[in-house]
Protein backbone atom coordinates (compact mmCIF):
# COMPACT_ATOMS: atom_id res chain seq x y z
CA UNK A 1 0.00 0.00 0.00
CA UNK A 2 3.09 2.50 0.60
CA UNK A 3 5.98 2.80 2.03
CA UNK A 4 7.43 3.72 5.56
CA UNK A 5 10.43 6.32 6.09
CA UNK A 6 11.62 6.60 9.67
CA UNK A 7 13.45 9.67 10.80
CA UNK A 8 15.40 9.05 14.53
CA UNK A 9 17.01 12.96 13.76
CA UNK A 10 13.87 14.54 13.98
CA UNK A 11 12.35 11.37 15.75
CA UNK A 12 9.45 11.03 13.38
CA UNK A 13 7.79 8.58 10.89
CA UNK A 14 6.72 9.50 7.18
CA UNK A 15 4.07 7.27 5.73
CA UNK A 16 4.01 7.43 1.83
CA UNK A 17 1.12 6.63 -0.38
CA UNK A 18 1.09 7.16 -4.30
CA UNK A 19 -1.78 5.30 -5.96
CA UNK A 20 -4.90 6.87 -5.90
CA UNK A 21 -6.80 3.78 -5.03
CA UNK A 22 -4.27 3.43 -2.21
CA UNK A 23 -5.46 6.61 -1.00
CA UNK A 24 -8.68 6.10 -1.54
CA UNK A 25 -8.13 3.13 0.99
CA UNK A 26 -6.67 4.97 4.01
CA UNK A 27 -9.39 7.67 3.29
CA UNK A 28 -11.81 4.95 4.00
CA UNK A 29 -10.23 3.19 6.89
CA UNK A 30 -9.94 6.51 8.59
CA UNK A 31 -13.01 8.56 7.65
CA UNK A 32 -15.19 9.05 10.50
CA UNK A 33 -12.67 7.45 12.97
CA UNK A 34 -10.22 10.50 13.89
CA UNK A 35 -10.76 11.58 17.49
CA UNK A 36 -8.27 14.61 17.68
CA UNK A 37 -10.12 17.79 16.75
CA UNK A 38 -7.00 19.31 14.79
CA UNK A 39 -6.62 15.86 13.44
CA UNK A 40 -10.21 15.68 11.57
CA UNK A 41 -9.66 19.43 10.47
CA UNK A 42 -6.78 18.14 8.29
CA UNK A 43 -8.44 14.87 7.43
CA UNK A 44 -11.31 17.13 5.80
CA UNK A 45 -8.48 19.16 3.85
CA UNK A 46 -7.13 16.01 2.84
CA UNK A 47 -10.19 14.70 1.42
CA UNK A 48 -11.11 17.94 -0.70
CA UNK A 49 -7.75 18.04 -2.00
CA UNK A 50 -8.31 14.62 -3.25
CA UNK A 51 -11.65 15.23 -4.57
CA UNK A 52 -10.39 18.59 -6.58
CA UNK A 53 -7.49 16.32 -7.74
CA UNK A 54 -9.60 13.41 -9.19
CA UNK A 55 -13.34 14.95 -9.54
CA UNK A 56 -14.61 12.54 -6.55
CA UNK A 57 -17.57 13.00 -3.94
CA UNK A 58 -16.54 11.80 -1.13
CA UNK A 59 -17.97 13.17 2.30
CA UNK A 60 -16.64 13.05 5.82
CA UNK A 61 -18.44 10.87 8.23
CA UNK A 62 -20.33 12.07 11.43
CA UNK A 63 -16.89 12.40 14.01
CA UNK A 64 -18.46 10.76 16.91
CA UNK A 65 -15.38 8.29 17.27
CA UNK A 66 -14.55 6.77 20.70
CA UNK A 67 -10.59 5.47 20.57
CA UNK A 68 -10.54 1.84 20.72
CA UNK A 69 -8.65 0.35 23.57
CA UNK A 70 -5.68 -0.45 21.15
CA UNK A 71 -4.88 2.63 20.65
CA UNK A 72 -4.69 3.24 24.34
CA UNK A 73 -2.45 0.69 24.87
CA UNK A 74 -0.18 1.90 21.80
CA UNK A 75 -0.09 5.10 23.06
CA UNK A 76 0.92 3.93 26.73
CA UNK A 77 3.69 1.99 25.47
CA UNK A 78 4.81 5.05 23.31
CA UNK A 79 4.80 6.99 26.43
CA UNK A 80 6.79 4.26 28.19
CA UNK A 81 9.41 4.35 25.76
CA UNK A 82 9.99 7.96 25.64
CA UNK A 83 10.20 8.71 29.06
CA UNK A 84 12.80 5.99 29.25
CA UNK A 85 14.66 7.61 26.62
CA UNK A 86 13.81 4.75 24.01
CA UNK A 87 13.10 5.01 20.65
CA UNK A 88 11.61 1.90 18.46
CA UNK A 89 13.35 0.41 15.93
CA UNK A 90 11.81 0.61 12.14
CA UNK A 91 11.15 -2.89 11.93
CA UNK A 92 9.25 -2.66 15.40
CA UNK A 93 7.68 0.36 14.88
CA UNK A 94 6.33 -1.28 11.19
CA UNK A 95 4.96 -4.51 12.43
CA UNK A 96 2.92 -2.09 15.58
CA UNK A 97 1.57 0.21 12.56
CA UNK A 98 0.19 -3.10 10.99
CA UNK A 99 -1.30 -4.41 14.21
CA UNK A 100 -3.06 -1.17 14.57
CA UNK A 101 -4.48 -1.16 11.11
CA UNK A 102 -5.57 -5.02 11.39
CA UNK A 103 -7.72 -4.23 14.37
CA UNK A 104 -9.80 -0.94 12.66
Amino acid sequence: MGSISISKKSNSALFIVKAKDNIKNLIDIFNGKIYIKKKQIQFEKWISNYNNKYKYDIKTKNWNYQPYRCWRFFYGICNKKKNEGQTYEKEEFKSIIKWILWRI
